[in-house]
Formats: structure tokens, C-alpha cells, sequence
């Protein structure tokens, strides 16, 4: 059978992209007032431009200029650095691309995943970076985009060693701070991406940082260090709301957790003033779990919300919107699991597109190799292929999965998986017998276990195999799966549509 990871426990764990798109969403912009001070380093950085013209000068008064909101004071030093014969780093051109052209629509900010999937482009991009880096001074941000893209091909060695460069060099810089934990996190290494953000001088003044604290030590199940910092940053309300919306959303998350419904729904509420796509994705989530908890539809239309818009189209029965959703939030987080596994489900149980599932679960197991519920989605999309082999050679690796399961996915239901996968293996090869003792074995776990929702997957695919194969009680079994997909549950719905389009019923 295939499987969908509970749509639980989500932390609002920092966004990573490229310096580009995220310099783009705003999400770098200085957090501090403009003083007077400000104006003066900045009359003085045009000063010495204008006396030396030299890409060093121009590159450091753009960089000024952008972080006190002054760009109309050096568009010069921007046409400079983007002349063809001035040699330059991707990110340096971009804060002079965003010098002469501040319009730069929000269409434009999510563009960049059309060609994200896409591996050679992947690869393309690491000999890039990695030439610029060779025959220039080491630069911190271009190392964090050259980890991410070593991350988005599953090199995780090399990934690590890049973080580590930029971290050492910037230990105190936002985008290389939250770049660092969404990359430790994934990894696994959540203790490490928290340790990183509380060690760090600017949290405790920076909302973007003190959301990651919340976050990370959501994820280790722990209270965060700087709660009370938090809470009177909200209350001073001393940023705007963009800056504070991923902080709320944070808070909002600790509330909801531990029973304040109240204060989660209007930290909440607080979060939507002027969020970030994440904070839209978090609120979402909580919505599917708390009612009175609400966001406005509109806020889909924000740059970059495919994951939002993904579990918005699944709530709604849009499958094929999912899908879609799925590819460019996959592309948009290209180094994560979680969209591959819930394109590749909806892919295979919804649409019965196998050959759409196979890549989600394939691209996924690229990046995250010992994903049991990828493998099994994996294993799921080839039996129904014909990919016999490839469907055996998928669940030995299930099964050395198994050993190492984490939270996503409890070990028994992996178990009941394991026993699901082998008896749609044997349905297909016309041993009905053993078929239907796997699947009775997959249903006897959830039972015993008392997972209604286990139960009612493993009855549905056992339903399905029985009455495609005209077992002589298949009406049974199939009464008993519509029975258990009776409860009121989003994934209930999906298994229901995928018998009533597959077995024909009415």
C-alpha cells in the first residue's frame, strides 16, 4: 500500500533558498531603524566610491544601500558592477540587479523552480560555484547556495563541509544561520542546528533567528531558551510585521501544543499580518488541526506558497493541483522529502499515475536515500508497473530501512507496510493465497495496534487487489474496508475515490 506521513507535528523551521530568491522575498532586509549614523556611513561609503571606483567600493555601498532601504542613492555603483568587463559574484550581481530594478514582481521571486529539478542544471551550478570560489576570496554566501545545492543531489559530505566554511566565517549572519540549522536539521542533526543558533550574538535581537530557536527546539522537544525575548519583541512590536510574522507563527506553534487555543489562534492571527510563505504553510497546518484557526485563501496568491497550496488542494479533492503543487515545492525545497512523499502518493492512490509516482519517490530518494515511506512508494509505483525486480530490489532496501526508522513513521506501521507491499507483489504474480495472508497480516498489526487509520489503508488496498482479482469473498472485504474509510478523515476520502474509480463502484 502506499503511504502518507501524518500530517502532524510540523515546526516552522527556517526556509532555505538561494541568497537570490531569498534576498528577493525580503527576508534580509535590515531589522534596525534608520539613524542618523546610518545616513552617514552612507554618505561616506559614496564619498570613497566616488574617489576610488573600484568593485570592492561599489560592491560595499550597494550593500549599504539595500540594508538601509537607500537604493535610489546608488544606482551608479550598481550599473558599475554589472558592466561586462567587472568580475563579480552571483550574489553581488544580484544586490545590483535589485538596485536598478526594485520592481521586480512577486511572480518573478518563484520562477526560479522551473528549472530546479533539473540535475545537470544542479550540477552546472556547482562547478559555478565551486570555479568562482577557486579564483576569488572565500565568500560566505556563496558557500551556503553551493552546500544547497550539494544537498539537493544527496552529497551530503559536501554539504556539511561548505556550511561549515561559511558558518566559520559569518557565525553571526542570518541568512548563513538559517541556511545552517535547515541544513543540520535535515540532516538530522537538530541539536547541533540549535546549539549553532543559541551560541550566535545576534539572536536574542533578530526575530529571524529567534523564530529558528523556537523552531529547532520545537523539533527536540524541548522549551526554547529565549521564550521571554520573544514574547516582549512581539508585545514591543518595534519591527514590522514581516519581520515578526515567523516569530509569532513560532509562539503560535508553543500555544497550540500545549493547549492555549486562545493565545495560539491570535498569535496566529498576528503571524498572517504580512507573512512569509512559511508562516502561511504553519498557520495552514494548523488550521487542518484546530478549527478557528483561518487563513485567508488569498494569502495563496503570495510568492512561493506551493506547500500551502499543495495540502489546501488535498484538503479540497483537487489531486491534480497537488500534484503540480508538489513539483514546485519540491523544486523550491529541493533538498527535502516532504513534497515527494505527498506527490507521490496522491500520484499513485488518487490519480493511479505510476510512472508520475516512481519520479516523485525517485527525486526524493535522491536527497534522502533511507526514507522508508519513499522507498515504499517506490516499491508500490513499480509492482503496479510490472517493474517486478525493481519492485523486489525497492523492498530490501524497506526492509534495511526498517532497522532505522525515525518519528515520521511509527515502526509498526512500517511493519504493516512491509507486509502490504509483499502481498500486492503476490497478488500480481497470481499467488492469491499468499497475497491475502500478507494483507490480513498488514491488518492484524493495525488492529492490534489500534491505528484506525492504519487499518482502514491496509483493508482499502486489500479491498482493491481482492475485487480486481474476483476473490470469491471480495464483497466482504470490500464491505469491511468502507466500513473502516467511514470516519470523517482527509486521507478516508482519497482511499474511497481510489476504490470507487478502480474497483468501479458506485
Amino acid at each position: 500500500m502506499a503511504v502518507l506521513n501524518p500530517d502532524k507535528d510540523r515546526q516552522i523551521l527556517p526556509r532555505w533558498r538561494s541568497f537570490e530568491m531569498t534576498l528577493r522575498l525580503g527576508e534580509l532586509d535590515s531589522i534596525e531603524p534608520i539613524s542618523k549614523m546610518d545616513v552617514y556611513d552612507l554618505s561616506s561609503k559614496i564619498y570613497d566610491w566616488n574617489a576610488h571606483i573600484t568593485v570592492g567600493h561599489a560592491a560595499d555601498l550597494v550593500g549599504t544601500a539595500i540594508a538601509i532601504g537607500r537604493e535610489e542613492k546608488v544606482v551608479d555603483a550598481a550599473r558599475f558592477l554589472l558592466e561586462d568587463n567587472v568580475d563579480i559574484s552571483p550574489w553581488i550581481a544580484e544586490l545590483a540587479e535589485r538596485v536598478l530594478h526594485p520592481s521586480s514582481t512577486d511572480r518573478e521571486a518563484c520562477e526560479d523552480y522551473q528549472q530546479a529539478l533539473d540535475d545537470s542544471e544542479l550540477r552546472k551550478r556547482v562547478r559555478r560555484y565551486r570555479s568562482a570560489l577557486r579564483d576569488g576570496p572565500r565568500d560566505p554566501v556563496m558557500c551556503v547556495d553551493l552546500s544547497r545545492v550539494y544537498a539537493s543531489l544527496g552529497l551530503r559530505y559536501q554539504a556539511r563541509k561548505y556550511m561549515d566554511m561559511a558558518i566559520f566565517m559569518e557565525p553571526n549572519n542570518r541568512f548563513v544561520l538559517r541556511s545552517g540549522s535547515r541544513l543540520w536539521a535535515h540532516l538530522g542533526e537538530v541539536d547541533r542546528a540549535h546549539s549553532m543558533i543559541i551560541r550566535s550574538k545576534s539572536t536574542r535581537f533578530d526575530p529571524w533567528l529567534l523564530a529558528a530557536e523556537i523552531a529547532t527546539s520545537g523539533a527536540l522537544d524541548r522549551s526554547p531558551k529565549f521564550t521571554k525575548i520573544a514574547r516582549d519583541m512581539l508585545v514591543e512590536r518595534l519591527h514590522p510585521p514581516n519581520h515578526l510574522s515567523e516569530l509569532a507563527s513560532g509562539l503560535a506553534t508553543l500555544e497550540l501544543e500545549s493547549g492555549s487555543i486562545k493565545k495560539s489562534r491570535r498569535l496566529f492571527k498576528l503571524s498572517l499580518e504580512k507573512p512569509t510563505e512559511n508562516s502561511v504553510a504553519q498557520a495552514a497546518w494548523a488550521s487542518r488541526r484546530e478549527s478557528g484557526i483561518e487563513v485567508d485563501e488569498r494569502l495563496l496568491g503570495l510568492p512561493n506558497t506551493f506547500e500551502a497550496r499543495s495540502w489546501t488542494c488535498f484538503v479540497k479533492g483537487e489531486w491534480r493541483r497537488v500534484v503540480e503543487e508538489c513539483h514546485k515545492w519540491s523544486s523550491d525545497q529541493s533538498f527535502s522529502s516532504r513534497p515527494n512523499i505527498l506527490g507521490s502518493y496522491v500520484s499513485a492512490v488518487a490519480l493511479q499515475d505510476y510512472s508520475q509516482s516512481k519520479r516523485f519517490a525517485k527525486r526524493g530518494l535522491l536527497v534522502d536515500p533511507d526514507d522508508f515511506v519513499l522507498l515504499n512508494n517506490l516499491t508500490f509505483a513499480c509492482i503496479n508497473l510490472g517493474e517486478f525486480d525493481a519492485a523486489t530490489k525497492s523492498m530490501n532496501m524497506m526492509k534495511r530501512s526498517m532497522t532505522t526508522i525515525d518519528h515520521r513513521v511509527s515502526s509498526y506501521h512500517a511493519r504493516a507496510a512491509w507486509f502490504a507491499a509483499h502481498g500486492l507483489l503476490a497478488f500480481r504474480k497470481g499467488r492469491f493465497d499468499c497475497g491475502r495472508r500478507h494483507y490480513l497480516d498488514a491488518v492484524e498489526i493495525a488492529k492490534m495496534e489500534g491505528d484506525d487509520s492504519l487499518l482502514a489503508s491496509a483493508l482499502a488496498f486489500y479491498a482493491a487487489e481482492a475485487w480486481i482479482n474476483r476473490i470469491d469473498d471480495r464483497q466482504g472485504i470490500m464491505d469491511q474496508a468502507l466500513h473502516a474509510l467511514g470516519r470523517d478523515d482527509l486521507n478516508n476520502l482519497l482511499l474511497k475515490h481510489m476504490l470507487y474509480r478502480k474497483c468501479g463502484l458506485r
